[in-house]
């Protein structure tokens, strides 16, 4: 993905770049801004940018149902009479290296082919794990508005020399433990990371993984530090994009504070900082329940989303974000209200198709009175939502 231009350019004290060392991270994304002051963290995330209007103006001519390309990429293939083609993948299981290398619950793990190494995020059967499809659905959106995303790929994996439940392996960190023969996940997805580099600041009290950020957090540092970064209607437009996905595990560690690969300097530091959504499973569901509860069935759901609402309060602006981790709902402005609006306005209905199609949300098998959801169901769902947020609101 290009990067998004910058016209501020930063002036932080100089931090190493060293390479990381998150194996499942594609090369291009391996590289990271390390040892980065408090101080010049709350900067990177003032100056922080979430859209490019030069990306969003490829909207037409980008293919949702195939993906991004590129090196790495796994695009499915339409065929004749309509339907569609999903890569398969054979790889050999890598055994995990640490306690909590893959992190997060959803299951998952390491798989290597032709020298690469690819995290494999799975399902048992096609309706045990939500978030293979929330995360295709919410990532090829986020693709086709503009915003800054990893890519995400749905395919159907042969594991060789595989544990019956690979994820238990990784959990309890037991390598080289229980049976192993060929196993077939036909429910998979394989991510591939945003190529710019992730900012991290030293002496973080948890660990790496968990630095991301908060919507609040970086709503402070844009009050200390006013119009240096994305014009307020992109920054909020972003936050109520979330509401409307119901990005709902919306902790620090599921956002990353990353650098546009031309923003990286010789020195060390970084001209132009991202801010964007990751780990995207938790979406197009009903959000978070009593006590902050995120149920495994109710992720990319379409009964649950359809019956969360955009609003928490219409007339004041304010989102309904059912999130886990925030305090309380995004209040948005008009402007910002308008912008997501016309974003997602020009997304057509072919468009939409392409992107449930993408995910493979029918293999769900979800039903409701008795009827199977379809992506027509799913479409329809999306433009009645869509209404609600064309309403003014003030």
């Amino acid at each position: 993905m290009r990067a998004v231009t910058f016209i501020f350019a930063a002036t932080i004290a100089a931090c190493a770049v060293t390479s990381g060392d998150d194996v499942a991270d594609s090369e291009a994304a391996s590289t990271k801004i390390k040892n980065v002051t408090k101080a010049d963290r709350e900067k990177y995330l003032a100056q922080g940018q979430v859209w490019s209007e030069e990306e969003f103006g490829k909207l037409a001519s980008k293919d949702l149902l195939t993906g991004p390309g590129g090196k790495d990429s796994f695009p499915a293939q339409r065929v004749k009479g309509g339907g569609v083609e999903f890569p398969s993948i054979t790889c050999d299981f890598v055994e995990p290296k640490k306690e909590h290398e893959l992190g997060g619950r959803s299951p998952k793990f390491q798989c290597a082919s032709n020298g690469t190494t690819l995290k494999v995020k799975y399902g048992k059967d096609a309706d045990s794990n939500g978030e293979l499809y929330g995360e295709v659905i919410a990532g090829r959106l986020l693709w086709a508005l503009g915003f800054v995303v990893d890519d995400v790929y749905p395919v159907r994996v042969t594991c060789k020399n595989c544990p019956a439940d690979p994820w238990d392996i990784y959990d309890n960190f037991e390598p080289n433990q229980g049976e192993r023969a060929e196993r077939v996940f036909n429910s998979a997805i394989i991510e591939r990371k945003y190529a710019g580099p992730k900012i991290e600041q030293s002496n973080w009290p948890d660990d790496a993984d968990s630095q991301g950020f908060g919507f609040d957090e970086v709503d402070s540092a844009r009050q200390h530090a006013p119009g240096i970064g994305a014009p307020n209607n992109q920054w909020r437009g972003f936050e109520l994009l979330a509401a409307f996905i119901k990005h709902a595990d919306n902790k620090a560690a599921n956002q990353r504070l990353a650098c546009s690969p031309d923003g990286v300097q010789e020195n060390g530091t970084c001209s132009a900082p991202i801010l964007m959504m990751q780990d995207l499973g938790a979406t197009f569901g009903g959000g978070a329940g009593f006590l902050g509860r995120i149920g495994g069935g109710t992720k990319a759901r379409l009964e649950n989303w359809r019956d969360s609402p955009v609003w928490k309060n219409h007339d004041k602006c304010q989102a309904d974000l059912s999130s886990r981790f925030t305090l309380s709902d995004p209040t948005v402005d008009e402007p910002s209200r308008a912008f997501l609006a016309g974003l997602l306005e020009k997304v057509t209905d072919a468009q939409l198709t392409d992107i449930f199609l993408a995910s493979r949300i029918v293999e769900r098998g979800e039903e409701i009175d008795g009827k199977p959801v379809t992506i027509a169901d799913w479409v329809a769902t999306f433009r009645a939502k869509l209404a609600d947020l064309q309403r003014p609101c003030r």
